[in-house]
């Protein structure tokens, strides 16, 4: 299966670039999109994207590259259950990885991603990962490579070796990324078939009553805030205008009948402070500047729900 097939049955498997999406972790196309191209309810975007196009251009040359300098010998492989597209029964969907590159030999799978997107660890590429890991679980294989080349910016494609990061996978760190995967394809097949009984199912209708009811009381709230905000504006120019009309007309303090106090606040003038130069002081010292450094830990975020209303 190869070529022009793999394309025109897509829709029949969930194949290893769907996996991002299916986790949520795709900023470019949603899960509830997937499904409803799966259904055939909606066509397939197709994205005229020069990054795409370049990413097809250098996986070849990567490829060939990590085969000489590495001991893996790999090359473009597919796994698909069932083995063909004919086979996969109504309202099933199928698995399918068209691997960049696969050591029979050795057991080693490859997952090449170019992109202008660079970080140090590889757990900070799960968007990658993941993808990596689902081909590892159904080749059944425990190691892999994750290959990922910093694309420049005018898209040269001759090969630059400084900008390859080659990281080594074990299927066996990731037991509960494993099970996340696992989780979320048996949860995307469940709402397949939903959608196909149903096709006028909304995003909505297949999240969980219990994580609907939350969002609500939570947008709720937001748009409370937002009232609120708007009141807290409103005030902040009425308050500027009475001031003016206070201090024109002399009125220092005064009390209403209801007993409530506006008094006037004078400004205080802008005065100079002496502060030290730091940047200054470790350019023209930075030995002694160096001398005083300690090490200390910056504290990272915790995850938390944006609304956009």
């Amino acid at each position: 299966m190869a070529g022009k097939e793999v394309t025109e049955n897509r829709d029949k498997y969930i194949g290893g670039s769907d996996i991002p999406i299916i986790m949520g972790l795709s900023p470019f196309k949603t899960r509830y999109q997937l499904l409803l191209e799966k259904a055939h309810l909606k066509d397939v975007e197709v994205v005229d994207n020069p990054a795409i196009d370049y990413g097809n251009e250098m996986e070849p040359i990567i490829r060939n590259y990590l085969n000489i300098a590495t001991d893996e010998h790999f090359t473009v492989d597919t796994f698909a259950l069932p083995g063909e597209p004919e086979l996969v029964k109504d309202g099933e969907l199928g698995i399918r990885i068209n691997a960049d590159g696969y050591d029979e030999e050795n057991r080693f799978l490859l997952e090449i991603k170019t992109t202008s997107r660079i970080h140090e660890s590889v757990d900070e590429y799960k968007l990658y990962l993941v993808q990596l890991l689902f081909g590892m679980m159904w080749f059944d294989t425990d190691y892999g490579y994750l290959a990922v080349y910093h694309r420049p910016e005018d898209y040269s494609t001759e090969f630059d070796d400084s900008r390859l990061q080659l990281f080594k996978v074990s299927l066996t760190d990731y037991d509960e990324l494993e099970d996340e995967i696992e989780e979320a394809i048996l949860r995307f097949k469940d709402d397949f078939k939903r959608i196909q009984s149903n096709p006028f199912l909304t995003e909505e209708d297949l999240l969980p009553t219990e994580l609907v009811k939350m969002s609500y009381k939570v947008i709720n709230l937001e748009n409370r805030i937002k009232q609120i905000k708007f009141l807290q504006d409103r005030q902040k120019e009425l308050n500027e205008e009475l001031y003016k009309l206070m201090e024109a007309n002399g009125v220092k303090k005064w009390e209403t009948p209801n007993g409530v106090k506006i008094t006037l606040i004078e400004p205080i003038n802008d005065k100079k402070e002496m502060k030290f130069d730091e940047d200054a002081f470790k350019e023209s010292h930075p030995e002694l500047y160096n001398q005083y450094l300690k090490e200390t830990i910056k504290k990272g975020r915790k995850g938390y729900i944006k609304v956009a209303l």
